[in-house]
């Protein structure tokens, strides 16, 4: 090769490789950016996991409270039931006249 050929193939090399690291910075500016908005990301779906678990927590606290409240209740509601039973057949037995409404339903 005469002086002319090896002077153009280290010209085109040496601009090849200065143009390289430009394109290799450009790859690596939109991988980052890629990673910087995937992070993003992530960071706001942990922290709508973290206000769904908290929510979770607060429903099932008020699910176990309403709950217990059904519970007594049911058993205020059982008592109830029972005092009445017993105050009408009380009613009934001791002066069956002066319950003269319900004469019909003490027999």
């Amino acid at each position: 090769m005469n002086k002319f050929g090896k002077l153009f193939i280290s010209a085109a090399l040496t601009v090849t490789m200065a143009t390289m690291p430009v394109f290799a910075a450009d790859d690596v500016s939109t991988l980052q950016q890629q990673k910087d908005s995937a992070q993003s990301e992530v960071s706001s779906l942990q922290s709508q996991l973290t206000t769904l678990l908290d929510n979770i927590d607060t429903l099932e606290s008020n699910l176990i409270t309403k709950g217990e409240e059904i519970q007594q209740a049911n058993t205020d509601l059982a008592a109830a039931e029972e005092t009445e039973k017993q105050q009408y057949s009380d009613m009934c037995r001791s002066d069956p006249w002066r319950a003269s409404d319900f004469i019909l339903f003490c027999f």
